[in-house]
């Protein structure tokens, strides 16, 4: 069982129990993670048009965001799962190809500030995603 361990103080969850709370919530904030308005990032997953999941750790786990970011999508079986460190985002989308989230990020960078405003940050991702796919016929 691979466990999320990201700093000394914090505590330790399985890949298991955050996938659960992906799936019940949409959304997982470890404790000492950056704050954020939890309400304002529950509507953006909500409104998702990609599945949109959001993980926020405190520090980057040893396995690195984006390997546990693909951990997740494994477990969910499918949608867009983001992994949010003071230091790294890491992303695994089941129906985007890696040049889209690269692009669908390059737009939110010029929408919104992903340190001031995590959850309009993450809208203006979203929303760039969902637009490449209807404009590619799908992803």
């Amino acid at each position: 069982m691979l466990l999320l361990v990201a700093a000394p103080a914090a505590i330790a969850a399985t890949v298991d129990e955050v996938a659960d709370a992906l799936t019940s919530d949409g959304y997982y904030i470890e404790p000492d993670a950056e704050p954020v308005d939890e309400q304002e990032l529950a509507a953006v997953v909500r409104n998702s048009e990609v599945g949109l999941r959001v993980v926020l750790l405190a520090a980057t786990p040893p396995e690195g965001a984006p390997a546990l970011a693909e951990d997740l999508l494994d477990e969910m079986g499918g949608g867009t799962v983001v992994v949010v460190t003071p230091e790294d985002v890491g992303t695994s989308a089941s129906r985007a190809d890696p040049g889209a989230v690269d692009r669908a990020f390059d737009r939110a960078e010029e929408q919104a500030d992903s340190v001031e405003d995590l959850p309009g940050y993450l809208a203006a991702f979203d929303e760039a995603l969902a637009g490449q796919a209807g404009s590619s016929g799908g992803l």
